[in-house]
């Protein structure tokens, strides 16, 4: 085998065994590796053939040109007269000359070609006649041994058999390389003829060997060069095809993992999910019936002692019950679960509500909350409101925890808008014991408080903050505090809405005849001043405000009579020096007949909020933080502006359904203790209740006789609450009719309400109940042109 294709072969499969080695090493060795072990011998088998045979061809096309080259000179020097010139011819004869000039141009021409000469058969050899007598250094003179004059008739001793061929008349080529000691060279010999047609002598052509080599050499490495190609690619793509499916592989291993991996946290969060759930229904279950046991205890006449202890009772069921609500509210949050619902609702009305459930929390540490919404904030927006008020709840709920004296204030603004797109800002600010610097970013971190401290004082599992601002970023917002040490928190956050085209189903619109009303506010607090003065102003009604008992006073004597009086007073109940039942007395007693009419704002929980008949002179009671539509309304009622459909006030300031009767309701519980606290709580607003224990009972009564209610629990013995409401369902497509279920239950989870709504029920209560959250759901549900039942 030529050096040539061997160090080829060699250098292939040296790779070969290198791609290999590496793949072995990284563990991917597959069937292409051994692919490119059978394909590469192969190549090289075959390339073995392909490079000899271009080798062979470049020689015949070599051997070619210089036997046409040699038999072109041949002819062309008989013609010359070759013939004529023998050994006894003087170097100087112009024929002889000429020959010799003429092929030096040849030589001039052919640069490949080194040597032109002929001979003629001699008996001791072969006989020289004419040399080209090159210049081989190209100066223009013959020095040295190599460039030395050849003397006409000079006979060289060698004779081979192409030379006998030569004057037998054959053309030879001897590419076989021979050596003297002029150099190493391939030749061609060719006849020369007489004019008589016979071998006057022979004509020779010598060719550099090295040329010839080289020649046949670049051939042979053109096609080598094409099957190191070819093996490269058949050792890259093997290379590479195995790496690919190695990859491919450890992919579908890890894919495998993943997948495993997958339906191994699926299925842990399928567990957790229904650990959540059966925790949340087992704990909340006993207490709903701990909380309202134990309001209704607090509603009944009890020793101070007694109150007291019902009390704590109370505060402890609701501070396990805000724990758990926070656990379940992570959980959710950290799951991923929780999504943006947009509705739309009105802001001023909906965050009054809100802050009066919760209200009760700032009354039992004699703290004033109060709320303002300014006036550029539209009366209608269209955003989540439960996540909304989840955060504002965490906030307040948060400031009255470290709030020991004072107040805690919530003003919503408007942050920027761009057309429909609004930003609203919340501040919930409060005159606790404040933060310490550097620690204000801490406090939004999960399962964190500022000190251990701090949660054997004040409680809590520190996650309201953290899920605040959570929900704050689902709702494409900040959160940030600002916060001095004993002097108070701010903490401010927005959230993302987009202005209503219309305001909600609800929202409370003032009559005319309101702006000739001029009201007397009266209360010792700032902000509740200027949040009442701002509702009424927004009415057009015209707000005088009064700090005191006193200053109320003297601002009644100043306005008597005359179109300047004041016809209604907004007194709060609780002022230092006279409280608001003090100066209502004291107006009717200075007054009399003339005396405005007057609305007390009570604290939830206080006796003024129940008992009105212990109080002269005031004719209705609204809770604080008082809500704009129940303001209006009792605005409305008592002078009498309202509409013939309005409704009249309870004594507490909560309003009734408003059909304006009494309900008769169906109460399907299998917990009695459950059923005792709703039923007690029902019938204490003059509603008629009928109890079952499971859902059978359930069917059994809707059968003997009609109610205007079902309050359903879903998880009972029996017949669960899903399976009764889908049975109330299908008789009702027989009979016709529609009896409104609300569930009530235990089961407080993402996806719960929207489950009971799918099932056919017309809304949703979460356990422990809370009676206002009742009553407004009552409200939706019942048709205000249905016959009352009870």
């Amino acid at each position: 085998m030529p050096a040539d294709y061997a160090e080829f072969a060699f250098i292939s499969l040296a790779a070969g065994a290198l791609a290999t080695l590496l793949l072995w090493r990284s563990h991917r060795i597959d069937r292409s590796v051994i692919a490119m072990w059978v394909l590469v011998p192969l190549i090289l088998v075959a390339g073995w053939f392909l490079v000899d045979a271009e080798g062979e061809s470049e020689r015949k096309r070599l051997s070619s040109r210089i036997q046409g080259m040699a038999a072109t000179y041949a002819s062309e020097l008989s013609l010359a007269g070759h013939a004529a010139i023998s050994p006894a011819t003087d170097p100087q004869d112009p024929s002889y000359l000429a020959l010799i000039d003429k092929q030096v141009r040849w030589l001039a021409l052919n640069p490949a070609v080194a040597d032109i000469y002929t001979f003629r058969r001699h008996p001791d050899g072969n006989q020289l006649i004419v040399d080209s007598e090159t210049d081989y250094d190209h100066n223009g003179s013959y020095e040295g041994e190599r460039e030395r004059r050849t003397g006409i008739g000079e006979v060289w001793a060698e004779w081979n058999d192409q030379l006998t061929a030569a004057y037998s008349g054959q053309p030879v080529f001897d590419d076989q390389p021979y050596s003297d000691r002029w150099g190493t060279w391939v030749s061609a010999f060719v006849p020369m003829f007489d004019d008589a047609g016979n071998v006057e002598a022979v004509l020779g052509v010598d060719y550099p060997a090295a040329e010839w080599i080289a020649a046949i050499g670049r051939a042979r490495l053109g096609v080598i060069g094409y099957l190191a190609v070819v093996v490269t690619l058949v050792i890259a793509a093997s290379s590479i095809i195995a790496v690919l499916r190695a990859s491919i592989a450890e992919r579908r291993r890890s894919e495998g993992v993943l997948r495993q991996a997958k339906e191994d946290a699926e299925r842990a969060a399928r567990v957790k999910g229904d650990f959540l759930a059966n925790m949340s229904h087992e704990v909340r279950t006993p207490l709903h019936g701990i909380i309202g046991i134990t309001q209704l205890l607090l509603e009944s006449d009890l020793s101070a002692q007694q109150r007291d202890y019902q009390k704590l009772v109370k505060q402890s069921a609701d501070s396990l019950l805000a724990l758990l609500n926070d656990i379940l509210d992570f959980s959710r949050l950290d799951a991923g679960n929780a999504a943006i619902v947009r509705e739309a609702f009105c802001p001023r009305e909906w965050l009054g509500g809100l802050l009066q459930a919760i209200g009760y929390r700032a009354a039992e540490k004699h703290l004033e909350l109060a709320y303002r919404v300014r006036p550029e904030v539209p009366d209608s927006l269209i955003g989540d409101k439960g996540w909304f008020g989840q955060v504002i709840v965490n906030l307040v709920g948060n400031a009255l925890k470290f709030t020991a004296a004072g107040e805690v204030v919530v003003e919503v603004g408007l942050d920027s808008s761009a057309g429909d797109e609004l930003l609203l800002q919340v501040t919930v600010s409060d005159t606790g014991i404040g933060i310490p610097p550097g620690q204000e970013s801490t406090i939004f971190t999960p399962f964190l408080q500022l000190d251990a401290a701090s949660n054997r004082s004040f409680g809590g599992a520190g996650l309201g903050l953290a899920i605040s601002a959570h929900l704050v970023r689902l709702m494409r917002g900040r959160i940030w505090v600002e916060s001095r040490p004993g002097q108070g928190s701010r903490f401010h956050f927005t959230a993302a809405f987009r202005r209503a085209a219309a305001a909600p189903r609800g929202d409370r619109v003032p009559p005319p005849a309101l702006r000739d009303l001029r009201v007397l506010v009266v209360d010792d607090n700032a902000t509740s001043r200027l949040m009442l003065q701002d509702m009424l102003s927004g009415w057009g009604v015209t707000p005088i405000a009064a700090q005191d008992g006193a200053e109320a006073l003297e601002k009644l004597e100043g306005c008597a009579g005359g179109e300047g009086a004041i016809g209604l007073m907004l007194l709060d109940c609780m002022m230092p020096g006279m409280d608001g039942p003090a100066v209502a007395a004291r107006v009717r007693d200075r007054f009399g007949a003339a005396a405005p009419r007057i609305v007390l704002l009570a604290y939830p929980g206080s006796p003024s909020a129940y008992d009105r008949t212990a109080m002269p002179g005031v004719e209705r009671v609204l809770i604080k933080p008082v809500m704009a539509g129940a303001l209006l309304d009792a605005i409305t009622g008592l002078c009498g502006t309202a509409p013939a459909d309005a409704q009249p006030l309870a004594g507490g300031g909560e309003r009734l359904p408003r059909t304006g009767r009494r309900l008769k309701l169906l109460v399907v519980d299998d917990a009695p203790v459950n059923r005792l606290v709703v039923t007690r709580m029902l019938e204490a607003r003059g509603h008629a209740v009928v109890a079952a224990g499971d859902g059978r009972q359930a069917l059994a009564a809707l059968e003997r006789e009609a109610f205007d209610v079902v309050l359903m629990d879903l998880q009972m013995p029996v017949m669960d609450g899903y399976q009764a409401t889908a049975s109330i369902r299908d008789r009702e497509r027989v009979t016709g009719g529609h009896v409104p279920v609300v569930a009530l239950t235990a089961n407080a989870l993402s996806g719960d309400r929207e489950r009971c709504l799918a099932q056919g029920m017309d809304d949703y209560l979460a356990k422990p109940l809370r009676a206002e959250e009742l009553w407004c759901v009552l409200e939706r549900v019942v048709p205000a042109d249905a016959p009352s039942r009870a």
